[in-house]
């Protein structure tokens, strides 16, 4: 009998000491997992500024711009204004001017609760030569904005640049001006691509179009060959004149016929271009230049849309 009660204590023992075992077990591992969740967080700020472009040497061969918007988002906000400084002056990395921009881009909408430290990331995106410059070799800075899916910082970015002069070749001026160019280039480029769904998501630059900015860019889209006309009915919400005449002597209707374009001339149609509209003499209407280059399909169109000789 007494042995038996001893193997019971025994085995009680056991289990007392298997259970403290499990315990501690899984309360170390969960303590574990805890601290290397916030170390993986944390671990870019450990990382000195003279080390920091090896460490994320990866990132930038790949240009995963997303991966380093990641890390760089665990740190406050003027430290990740820190290290965003560090990518863009430096030159031998794989990053493109665009990648830079969408890096900066990404983490002025980041840190958006914090007005003074996305005021450094504006000054950072507005007033660095090497993005104000608009190189014509490069995406302009507000369409690679937008491109990326930042529309949305453009009109607090306009807002923004109110408080601002930016000095130039040509002395001061108030950095909304540039702030007017960038988005200009912007809405152009995105002409010249025919992204109407990236012009319907740039709020910013409902304000700041005039009826004859916006005539300007119709007339600009009808003359590129391929466009397919797709930014003709927002250009014409915007006040744009489908049957402006330009210095030329041209409507946007005949360039589009000049350019044998069929799909941009049946936007154009659509969108109230006169099909009879004479500028003169000399350019005729868009039916007789039609004809007189061959374009014998929208020769067929025009009339359809009453056209008369």
């Amino acid at each position: 009998m007494k042995r038996v009660r001893n193997e019971i204590l025994w085995m009680l023992g056991i289990l007392v000491l298997l259970s403290w075992c499990i315990g501690f077990v899984h309360s170390n591992g969960a303590q574990t997992a805890k601290i290397n969740s916030a170390g993986k967080n944390s671990a870019i700020a450990l990382i000195q500024p003279e080390k920091f472009l090896d460490y994320i040497q990866p990132f930038l061969q790949s240009r995963s711009v997303d991966r380093i918007v990641d890390l760089l988002i665990s740190l406050p906000a003027r430290e990740a204004l820190k290290r965003a400084r560090i990518i863009i002056e430096e030159q031998g990395h794989d990053l493109l001017r665009e990648d830079e921009l969408q890096l900066v881009a990404a983490l002025a909408d980041h840190y958006k609760k914090d007005q003074e430290a996305q005021g450094k990331f504006f000054e950072l995106l507005l007033f660095d030569p090497v993005y104000y410059q608009n190189k014509s070799d490069e995406e302009p800075f507000g369409y690679v904005i937008a491109y990326h899916g930042y529309a949305g910082l453009l009109p607090k970015l306009w807002e923004w640049a109110s408080r601002f002069y930016v000095s130039g070749t040509s002395g001061k001026r108030p950095a909304r001006e540039l702030m007017g160019d960038f988005i200009q280039n912007a809405l152009r480029r995105i002409v010249e691509k025919d992204e109407d769904e990236l012009l319907r998501a740039m709020p910013v630059a409902h304000d700041l179009f005039s009826k004859q900015q916006a005539t300007a860019l119709l007339t600009y889209a009808a003359q590129l060959p391929r466009s397919a006309g797709k930014v003709i009915a927002w250009l014409k919400k915007q006040g744009a004149d489908v049957n402006a005449i330009d210095n030329l002597g041209n409507t946007p209707l005949l360039y589009a016929v000049k350019n044998n374009n069929r799909a941009l001339v049946q936007a154009l149609l659509k969108e109230g271009a006169d099909v009879n509209l004479m500028p003169s003499s000399e350019k005729g209407t868009a039916l007789q230049l039609a004809r007189s280059l061959q374009h014998t399909e929208l020769e067929s169109l025009l009339r359809t849309h009453g056209a008369k000789d």
